[in-house]
């Protein structure tokens, strides 16, 4: 014979762990950073490139008087 207990609605327990979840954090901030650093990197690196195909006139100083 088999007895069915019927109980009511299961009750669910969380827990998180705050220091890892400062960790997790911390490490974004920091992959933030790098990802700004390296991007203005890239920008300058294609000016650089850019320069050299600019032509003289673009890159002479203005001059006097107009």
């Amino acid at each position: 014979m088999v007895t069915e207990v019927r109980r009511g609605p299961a009750i669910t327990v969380s827990a998180v762990n705050t220091s890892e979840t400062q960790h997790d954090s911390y490490q974004a901030f920091l992959s933030g950073i790098l990802l700004g650093v390296a991007g203005g990197a890239m920008v300058a690196l294609i000016q650089e490139l850019v320069a050299p195909f600019r032509s003289r006139r673009e890159l002479a100083p203005p001059e006097p008087g107009g």
